[in-house]
């Protein structure tokens, strides 16, 4: 079974490290699943795409493997998950994930992501359920 997670990054140059880090330590908890994650960069100008692609080289592994999608026109977080889960789903993965890179989407709960979808077609977490949070936001950014 592979896991399609897609990351849509814009100036996300320290965060994608530590994002992809992670993620790869977890994925080494989970036998017999693959993990094939799309990093959608905005072009940022911080070198996020230069960052996620050397990165890519040093944590790749048979069942591990990071793709950055370029795209020339920072075009907008929807678009960006759109076009990472269509890129994801022509590749054949079983799962498809979405994960923010500035670190709000923790890689410990992919474990449980993908028992709980062994019940359920569709899992959500959210920062708006029980035990989900938005430390350091402003009463605005909620609303």
């Amino acid at each position: 079974m592979t896991v399609g997670i897609v990351v849509p990054t814009y100036n996300e140059a320290v965060n994608i490290v530590l994002l992809l880090k992670a993620i790869k330590r977890q994925s080494l908890k989970i036998p017999d699943v693959s993990f094939l994650i799309a990093v959608v960069d905005d072009s940022s100008p911080d070198g996020t795409s230069k960052i996620s692609k050397n990165l890519s080289k040093g944590l790749a592994s048979p069942n591990f493997k990071v793709v950055v999608i370029d795209r020339t026109l920072k075009d907008g977080y929807g678009k960006a998950c759109i076009e990472g889960m269509n890129y994801l789903l022509s590749r054949k993965v079983g799962y498809v994930l979405s994960m923010d890179a500035d670190l709000s989407h923790n890689p410990k709960y992919i474990k449980s992501f993908i028992a709980a979808s062994n019940k359920n077609q569709l899992v959500i977490g959210s920062r708006y359920v029980p035990g989900g949070a938005t430390p350091d936001w402003p009463l605005l950014r909620i609303i």
